[in-house]
């Protein structure tokens, strides 16, 4: 279970190559096999973007594909489960070994136009898998069962079944000449104000889809987090992609390490592989997370809490209201658990 103050799931699990190997991608096309990249997508995307598959269809990431290769603006064409993914999806455990199994379902159903799953990012995969189990189950809604959590609840699971229309997402778009960006958020320095919350939930409000406008400027990584606190310490970071989860996944396997609470070994790890300059140099992962271990936790807060007001896609914390008449946030798993229960 997420806990507070610390950076959206679906903003912290998933890697790229390690941090002092990648080359940065550009975030405009700005040479002739971009130009030629963007015309394909078009094309594809005025034809239906059916591909090979006449059930697929395109959907457009949150991120509008800013931190791809130019030309590819994000769109990925989905086509729905058969039952060959459904056996294996039925099959599936907990864990990394279910990861596994949805990677090779993903690669069967998804054409990610020119990308690898490796280069996915995180905050993209979450999107990806909920559109993904919308479309096979035959509309744009999920099942979700979270589980009322004690004291305060009862501790039953309950159906939430929500449209994904209706479900927290932010997704981002360049901003138009003279248009005043709304994106990165302010840091939050206090938690969530849970009576308000509720409230708003009794008077019906919904989360919904929000449209974040971006600088042209400010999506050009690594990013420059401000001096944290106590330290000083001047840190860059980047964004996490699907070929890092293998490595957090392997850490987590060895070490018993399943928690991403802050403070946690995993956490830390995955704070460490966010990192690509620390003072000026490149610490790499070892360097990284060996620096987070002796640095206070206020600093490691601020950390946190920058890379979080630049997440986008969708919330994996949404609040649920149960039965019981109880409040609360709850973690949606990102392995083949969510897929079970919409076919329970």
């Amino acid at each position: 279970m997420t806990e507070p103050n610390q950076p959206r799931p679906h903003a912290t699990v998933g890697v790229p190559q390690p941090v002092t190997s990648q080359p940065m991608p550009t975030p405009m096309p700005d040479t002739l096999l971009g130009a030629q990249a963007t015309a394909m997508a078009e094309a594809r995307a005025a034809a239906g973007g059916r591909g090979s598959d006449p059930l697929s269809r395109p959907y457009t990431l949150p991120s509008r594909g800013l931190w791809y290769p130019p030309g590819h603006r994000g769109q990925v064409f989905i086509s729905p489960t058969r039952g060959e993914q459904e056996e294996v999806l039925a099959g599936m455990e907990d864990g990394a070994a279910a990861m596994v199994s949805l990677r090779h379902v993903v690669g069967q159903v998804v054409d990610l136009n020119g990308i690898t799953l490796d280069q996915l990012m995180l905050e993209d995969w979450p999107a990806l898998l909920l559109h993904l189990l919308a479309y096979s189950a035959g509309d744009d809604r999920v099942f979700l069962a979270p589980v009322c959590p004690k004291p305060r609840g009862c501790g039953k699971a309950s159906n939430q079944t929500r449209a994904l229309g209706d479900m927290e997402c932010v997704e981002l778009r360049l901003a138009a000449p003279g248009e005043s960006p709304t994106w990165p958020q302010p840091i939050e320095e206090t938690e969530e104000d849970e009576e308000l919350a509720i409230l708003a939930e009794i008077c019906g409000d919904i989360e919904g889809t929000t449209e974040a406008i971006v600088d042209p400027s400010a999506v050009v990584e690594p990013f420059t987090a401000e001096p944290l606190k106590l330290t000083g310490d001047k840190v860059t970071w980047r964004y996490l992609r699907m070929s890092d989860l293998t490595i957090a996944e392997d850490f987590a396997q060895r070490t018993d390490s399943t928690s991403t609470k802050p403070g946690t070994k995993l956490n830390n790890v995955l704070l460490a592989l966010h990192t690509v300059t620390l003072n000026g140099s490149k610490p790499g992962l070892v360097g990284a997370y060996s620096w987070i271990k002796r640095t206070p936790s206020e600093a490691l807060t601020h950390y946190r809490r920058q890379i979080e007001r630049r997440s986008f896609g969708y919330s994996m914390r949404p609040r649920f209201k149960c039965r019981c008449g109880h409040s609360f946030r709850a973690e949606l798993p990102l392995d083949g658990s969510l897929f079970r229960g919409g076919r329970s």
